[in-house]
């Protein structure tokens, strides 16, 4: 598995960027825009029975990407799925899941 998202120039990357690098993880598909800032969110999460709630999500830069190659292939794939990730996640939080 290997995460891929993209990150903005602002304080919210800094935090992801030293936290990915204290754990060491592969970094390699995290890419970064300075079109818009990072996105996040408030996801509570019950201490005992550890079910969340996703309070609010803001998308940010995940929203801008694009994949070389003008739309064939393997990268227009990839982008059609990260946007049905972030729909979902709008769906979500339009119904206040």
């Amino acid at each position: 598995m290997k995460l891929v998202t993209k990150l903005g120039t602002d304080h919210f990357a800094e935090i992801a960027e030293n936290t990915m690098e204290q754990l060491g993880m592969d970094r390699s598909g995290v890419f970064v825009t300075e079109e818009c800032d990072t996105g996040c969110a408030l996801i509570l999460v019950g201490e005992d029975s550890g079910q969340n709630e996703i309070v609010v999500v803001v998308p940010g830069a995940c929203l801008t990407f694009s994949g070389a190659g003008g739309g064939d292939g393997e990268a227009s794939d990839r982008r059609r799925r990260l946007r049905l990730c972030a729909d979902a996640v709008g769906d979500e939080q339009r119904r206040g899941v």
